[in-house]
């Protein structure tokens, strides 16, 4: 079995852990150099000289990030960064093309029974771990059990309707369901990347594990320098197709300016998350820029917590939900980048948005008065409202900074409810920061954050509204609801789910656990000097989609 073989491999993993970076392979002792594009020794397709004297082309492409990873542990977080990072070592066997379909990563296929209880998936062959190991349905099984048995991250409730798991070969996973899902594999082969078996097999403790940065897919994560930069080299046992690309630096930019003028600069090839319509402007006029562009399959929202006894009331969050001024978030804000989403499900989603279900319209004066006809008042006049036990509405509102125009969006919110008599402290933190206190801690008052990409309405929508279900982080569980989501879970007929859709978005207008934003335009600026073959595809990964990262190659 893999958990007896690579003895060798567990043991630099505990090595690897002690000393903060990941990868047996890794070059531990030694930094990426740093240098643009076109210096000595750092030019993609030039000769890197090695400390014997030998010779060794390098091609390595230079990438601006907008933020250091949470944890290159990608099972044990939702951190857009950190998922975009280790997709490229594991990918996910499943994502979407061009038409918002789901469709398999090298060649995987899967099908269902007539009422969505049993799924046959068919692997790709020929797939090799970094580390030597085969990648095979062996790997998938214990990706599943591990994942529930250990409650491993918000990806364990992909598998937690499997009642059990059948490998008849090496390429061919069945995997039977206790309940019918409709969306089982479109869903768990999108969102859960495969874990190596060699190295989970003996981990109890896998959300506080070091991960080695082992990888199937065309690179695998070589070294991190927390905060600066993660390194990724190329796979030596990848051959499902050429790989001109060495190695992949991935440098953190906190400040977009500063990238922007690094891309500029020739310091770095190309952006892994998308640019502000100013950088855009900026880039535009430069002939060695391209900037591609698709619109996002997520959404920016703001969540109350339930944690917070002030926001259970129903009348409170509907208020809160008046303030919020979507064509100012977008025309302002965003620049004109962003679409006001009026209702709780994406436009992207047209058959589940076609029923026109919109949430509160902006209106600072209906909102005041809803809080002045439930019992909020401002009666020390200090421009605070508060109810009969004298508790303010004072809240704060916590956000991730490095995200696009996030100081502006929550400036515009906190503006408006001061209107209304409702004070909000803006609190801005980090990406470990926020998922500490808010994804993974639920202990917060209101939150602004983005997904990076919504699919398969009712069943993301499950994951995020679903009674005690791990993204639920602000705890609004409805019995109602959750009743409609399973019932469409369980609906194989799609016009049927759209109806069951439809109702369950009734009751989420009247009740207002989150308020939805707006929908991006997501750009990503590339520089054409060193590399061409970048190629957009839709979702959080951008240019860095598995199967199209291998078609970057130098011009020289």
């Amino acid at each position: 079995m893999k958990r007896t073989r690579k003895y060798l491999a567990l043991l630099c993993l505990v090595l690897v852990a002690s000393l903060f970076f990941s990868a047996c392979g890794g070059n531990g002792d030694e930094t990426p150099e740093t240098k643009p594009s076109g210096s000595q020794s750092s030019e993609p397709g030039t000769k890197e000289t090695e400390g014997n004297g030998a010779e060794d082309d390098v091609v390595r492409l230079n990438v601006g990030l907008s933020s250091a990873p949470v944890s290159l542990n990608t099972w044990s977080n939702n951190d857009l960064n950190s998922s975009l990072i280790a997709s490229i070592a594991m990918p996910s066997l499943v994502k979407i093309d061009d038409n918002g379909k789901k469709v398999g990563v090298y060649g995987t296929t899967w099908s269902s029974n007539d009422d969505a209880t049993q799924f046959t998936v068919t692997l790709p062959s020929g797939l090799v771990w970094s580390d030597g190991e085969p990648f095979d349905s062996s790997d998938m099984k214990f990706t599943a059990e591990y994942l529930v048995e250990k409650e491993f991250g918000y990806n364990a409730s992909m598998f937690t309707n499997v009642e059990s798991i059948e490998t008849p070969d090496e390429v061919t996973v069945v995997y039977n369901l206790k309940d019918p899902d409709v969306n089982f594999f479109n869903q768990a082969g999108f969102w859960v990347s495969p874990l190596p078996e060699q190295e989970f097999a003996d981990v109890d403790d896998p959300m506080n594990h070091t991960f080695s940065g082992v990888g199937y897919g065309p690179f695998y994560i070589a070294e991190e320098s927390q905060g600066e930069y993660v390194l990724l080299k190329k796979n030596p046992h990848y051959t499902l197709t050429d790989v001109a690309i060495d190695e992949i630096v991935f440098r953190v930019y906190t400040d977009e300016n500063t990238m922007v003028l690094a891309l500029q600069n020739g310091e770095i090839d190309c952006t892994a998350n998308y640019v502000s319509v100013p950088s855009q402007s900026q880039l535009s006029t430069n002939p060695d820029m391209e900037l591609l562009s698709a619109q996002s399959l997520g959404y920016g929202f703001s969540t109350f917590s339930q944690s917070n006894e002030l926001l259970r009331d129903v009348n409170v969050r509907m208020a809160l939900s008046m303030g919020y001024d979507r064509d100012a978030i977008c025309q302002v804000a965003y620049q004109g980048g962003a679409v006001p989403m009026e209702t709780p499900v994406s436009p992207v989603w047209k058959d589940f948005a076609a029923s026109g279900i919109k949430q509160p319209a902006f209106d600072i004066e209906a909102g005041a008065q809803l809080l002045e006809e439930s019992g909020y008042v401002d009666s020390d006049g200090d421009g605070v409202r508060e109810n009969a036990d004298g508790e303010k509405l004072s809240f704060e509102l916590i956000y991730r900074t490095g995200l696009a125009a996030a100081d502006s969006v929550v400036e515009i919110v906190r503006s408006n409810l001061a209107k209304m008599g409702v004070e909000v402290t803006l609190v801005p933190t980090d990406a470990a920061t926020f998922s500490a206190k808010v994804t993974q801690g639920h202990e917060y008052d209101i939150s602004y954050s983005v997904w990076g990409v919504i699919d398969d309405v009712d069943t993301a929508l499950h994951i995020i509204y679903g009674m005690n279900e791990t993204l639920n982080f602000m705890d609004y569980n409805d019995q109602e609801m959750e009743d409609l989501l399973i019932q469409s879970r369980q609906t194989v007929e799609y016009e049927e789910r759209v109806k069951i859709i439809d109702e369950w978005q009734k009751l989420f207008v009247e009740r207002m656990p989150t308020v939805n934003l707006f929908v991006a335009t997501n750009t990503y600026a590339v520089n054409t000097s060193n590399f061409s073959g970048y190629t957009l595809s839709p979702g959080n990964n951008g240019v860095f989609d598995a199967e199209n990262v291998v078609k970057i190659t130098p011009n020289n």
